[in-house]
């Protein structure tokens, strides 16, 4: 499992590296080239670029293009000169630049920017917005933001449903605050679980609470987190640690990758997918658990849903 957490690793320091390289580029002027569904294509310094518009400097006006019409970005820059002889490939955006990078916009609706497979990022849902997480049928979750930045949601393994054996239940709620919009976010969580029915086993399993923070760096389609949440009970306490990744990789689908680090010898990581469908998300991997003494590999796969809950606002 070591050769596992390695690779994980990597790619956490790839997402970071990328991450890191937005806030190099921020100040700077971009160059770019914006397609439309139409195939229209544009060629400019981009002045603006938020959820509503791209507002680009083209070499004979200035222009804005609509948000919902834009099918992709590519940032470009001059190419360096070579030698004599050798040839260049062309350039749809011209001869004398190359993509250094493609942002693929949004296509989707609502683009569940709050969670990753299992844990949290720091991006909160948005007033009147929500949504129900459910993973092999039985894991059911729901959240549900009251403001902007306050959320509250709750869930259940509903295993009473079985000959009324204890079932998981849980209560949350979600404080997100951006310290640079669409760049540096950070939110509190804070939680309480319990076992409901089934074979008097509440009284070996008290009830547990958890606190905890998460910090995210990058923006929605391209971040990485690290969470930090403290769990409290009756039989004792432990700190979890999960670092967290989300990569855009095609016009809907993202990669998405954690690690879980709890204080003990026990761990586990995941690589995964997510592909959204207008107001649903289709979630998608293999869990591996980690532990010092086992030398082979273990997968387990994850398949679940989050839907939309909401009106549009």
């Amino acid at each position: 499992m070591k050769k596992t957490s390695k690779i994980l690793f990597v790619l956490f320091f790839a997402l970071i590296t990328s991450v890191s390289g937005l806030f190099a580029q921020g100040k700077a002027k971009k160059y770019a080239k914006v397609t439309t569904f139409k195939n229209e294509v544009f060629s400019g310094y981009i002045q603006q670029n938020n959820d509503e518009k791209i507002v680009l400097e083209t070499s004979s006006a200035v222009i804005e293009i609509s948000k919902d019409k834009v099918k992709t970005v590519e940032y470009l820059k001059k190419k360096s000169k070579r030698k004599k002889g050798k040839k260049r490939k062309r350039n749809s955006a011209g001869s004398d630049y190359e993509n250094i990078e493609q942002e693929f916009i949004e296509s989707e609706k609502y683009s569940f920017d709050s969670k990753y497979a299992f844990g949290n990022t720091a991006y909160g849902l948005q007033e009147g917005q929500g949504y129900y997480h459910n993973y092999w049928i039985f894991y059911n979750d729901i959240n549900y933001g009251i403001t902007d930045n306050i959320a509250i949601g709750g869930g259940v393994i509903p295993l009473f449903l079985f000959a009324g054996a204890p079932s998981p239940f849980w209560l949350k709620g979600k404080f997100s605050l951006p310290i640079k919009k669409d760049m540096v976010n950070v939110a509190a969580n804070v939680g309480i679980g319990t076992i409901l029915g089934g074979w008097g086993i509440e009284s070996e399993f008290p009830s547990v609470f958890t606190l905890g923070g998460v910090i995210t760096f990058g923006p929605q389609h391209r971040n990485v987190s690290l969470d930090i949440s403290y769990f409290g009970s009756g039989a004792g306490s432990a700190t979890l640690v999960r670092l967290g990744g989300k990569l855009k990789i095609s016009r809907r689908s993202y990669l998405i990758s954690e690690i879980t680090l709890p204080d003990s010898e026990f761990g586990f990581v995941s690589i995964g997918g997510m592909t959204i469908f207008d107001a649903l998300a289709l979630d998608y991997g293999l869990i591996f658990p980690v532990t010092e003494e086992r030398g082979y590999l273990l997968a387990f796969p994850y398949l679940g849903v989050k839907i939309h809950i909401g009106e549009d606002n």
